[in-house]
């Protein structure tokens, strides 16, 4: 048989196939598939804050509770910092953000507090005005500073679900200078990874008034938000580098890596907050939780068992 009676075989067969197909529906079937497809809302899975290529991403370093969160809380990642913040406390379990200079700004501060939207259930959220009387002040873990160079950021700073009760004269003091120190090492050209929390504790905390409450009901409603015993807060603090992955340049060496943490009680603070310096490996002996846990296993190793490690000199 000839090439050219071959390739006419060939032709008039895949004719008489569509032809087939067309007449008894087979089409149908094959666009019906298609379609089923192509509609198909069954969701992909998740993706972890920090697998999105953002070097500056707020859990760059590892997310605090992972491999499992803990049962009763959410974890709700905003632009401004990413939060685990639980249903049965009323309070972040921990917040993670990174800022460098570009973060700051001269804004003016919100005169308010709003609910998170991310927590749809009004029994689950907190109010500006349940706070009212508590004695406690509305204690940022991401502070406002940290975050007034960018309008929508900074109004994140003030959704509920990133605050506790704080007492006045610490979130005032101490707590507020080392939330100033920390922001002169980003404007001396570094950039840190910065992760805040509280502890529920056997105690609670210290009101305006003296008065040791492990809880606030509010005078607004039927809520009671968890009073914190002990409020921490661990960094890792680096060169500033934005051309090239963070994870990387600590991984090889290429820039110094600083890292410290603190714990303090919840109530007045006599002192420097230099002399609440503890070893990362303190807290997470505190908090049940894996601090930074992205690093490479001897770094992170090394870090966090150096708690009065040396930070960089920016005077």
């Amino acid at each position: 048989m000839s090439d050219n009676i071959r390739m006419r075989t060939r032709i008039f067969s895949i004719l008489l196939l569509l032809f087939v197909l067309f007449t008894f529906g087979g089409c149908d079937i094959l666009f019906d598939n298609f379609e089923d497809w192509e509609d198909d809302d069954t969701p992909s899975e998740p993706v972890e804050p920090g697998e999105d290529g953002d070097d500056d991403n707020n859990v760059l370093l590892g997310i605090p509770s992972e491999p499992s969160l803990a049962e009763g809380t959410m974890l709700i990642e905003h632009d401004a910092y990413t939060v685990l913040y639980s249903y049965d406390l009323l309070m972040p379990v921990w917040v993670s953000w990174h800022l460098d200079a570009n973060d700051s700004g001269d804004l003016p501060r919100p005169s308010r507090f709003s609910p998170d939207p991310d927590i749809k259930d009004e029994a689950y959220q907190v109010k500006h005005d349940d706070y009212k009387h508590s004695g406690f002040a509305r204690g940022h873990m991401c502070p406002d500073a940290d975050r007034n160079g960018n309008e929508a950021m900074q109004d994140e700073t003030y959704y509920t679900t990133n605050i506790i009760p704080q007492n006045s004269s610490m979130n005032s003091g101490d707590w507020s200078q080392l939330e100033r120190d920390l922001r002169s090492f980003a404007a001396a050209g570094y950039e840190l990874y910065i992760v805040a929390g509280a502890v529920q504790g056997e105690t609670g905390g210290t009101n305006s008034d003296g008065e040791v409450l492990k809880e606030w009901k509010s005078e607004e409603r039927d809520v009671a938000i968890t009073v914190p015993s002990q409020i921490w807060k661990a960094f890792v603090i680096i060169e500033q580098d934005d051309s090239k992955d963070d994870l990387e340049r600590i991984a090889n060496g290429e820039t110094p890596v600083y890292a410290s943490g603190i714990i303090m009680d919840n109530a007045p603070f006599d002192g420097s907050w230099e002399d609440a310096v503890v070893t990362i490996d303190e807290i997470e002996v505190l908090t049940n939780l894996d601090l930074f846990s992205a690093l490479p296993d001897s770094i992170e190793m090394e870090l966090e068992s150096g708690g009065a490690a040396k930070l960089p000199d920016v005077a």
